[in-house]
């Protein structure tokens, strides 16, 4: 991590380290490092495997010249989605995630593996992008921990899995962007939300109660910082994300779930709204679903 690469080259982290680490390139990188710091290869090589894991497309040309965006829960279906879009309208985008992509998706996104439940983890990803790419316009926060089980069942690990993976994990990146977001004076902070935002049901009492905080967090964060310009959103999807996964576990039509690029067309739409009509909350759902 930094403080390790730190204590070993005993020089600030560079941001070229983090943006080079694919095996491809890591004998150069070591070369270099070792040149620059007066390392062995075998130092620079040991500090670099102390760092989070960051994946590059193959042709990488994220620049300072496009606005900065970063999509915290940036899995398959909506949140590689988001990631699509906003790189789609000339966005750098940063996706975290915690699980390596299969694949590129574009030039413009560069991908980090991280626990976002892990504080000091999250911090040493994002400061050196916000150091290199500046102040981020966008945030989209969209991890999730299904938890679904009788409440006789549900142990406080779970408890605890659900709110580290959905409230802890909003706290840690909303604190990493916000002081830059409110010196700059404008922002844009999406939390995805869910149907058990607003109803606990049956068997869903890990997973609901945190929703539920989630929910709340939005809420105090929106009547805190929307005055110095922060837009912040709470959006509910209330409906089934259409996904591979999904459509396997749920065995219902296409028409029944929710579109992943539909509903990143639908976030997009909220980033643009004029000063004068900002909306804090929203709900989306299929056609076809009942509430």
């Amino acid at each position: 991590m930094v403080a390790l690469w730190q204590a070993v080259t005993k020089h600030p982290l560079p941001f070229s380290v983090l943006t080079i680490m694919s095996k491809a390139r890591l004998p150069f990188l070591c070369n270099t490092m070792a040149a620059d710091f007066r390392l062995s290869n075998k130092e620079a090589e040991d500090a670099l495997t102390l760092l989070p894991e960051i994946h590059l497309p193959r042709r990488f040309e994220m620049t300072k010249k496009r606005p900065f965006a970063i999509v915290a829960g940036a899995g398959p279906g909506l949140g590689q989605a988001l990631t699509r879009k906003l790189s789609q309208e000339g966005y750098n985008v940063l996706g975290i995630t915690r699980s390596k992509p299969s694949s590129s998706i574009s030039d413009t996104i560069l991908f980090a593996q991280v626990d976002l439940a892990d504080t000091q983890a999250v911090k040493e990803v994002l400061t050196p992008c916000l150091t290199r790419y500046g102040t981020p316009e966008i945030l989209i926060h969209n991890p999730a921990s299904l938890v679904i089980k009788p409440f006789l069942e549900t142990s406080a690990e779970d408890f605890t899995r659900a709110w580290k993976s959905m409230m802890l994990s909003a706290v840690n990146t909303c604190q990493a962007v916000l002081p830059q977001m409110l010196e700059a004076g404008r922002g844009n902070i999406i939390i995805s939300g869910a149907t058990a935002s607003l109803r606990g049901g049956k068997n869903f009492a890990a997973f609901a109660s945190a929703k539920f905080a989630l929910r709340g967090l939005a809420q105090s964060l929106a009547r805190e910082y929307q005055q110095q310009g922060i837009h912040v959103v709470h959006a509910i999807l209330d409906g089934i994300i259409d996904t591979d996964t999904s459509r396997s576990l749920h065995k219902l039509s296409s028409d029944r779930m929710m579109k992943p690029d539909d509903i990143a067309q639908i976030y997009w739409q909220l980033i643009q709204q004029p000063r004068s009509t900002w909306t804090h909350e929203i709900d989306l759902r299929p056609q076809q679903e009942n509430f």
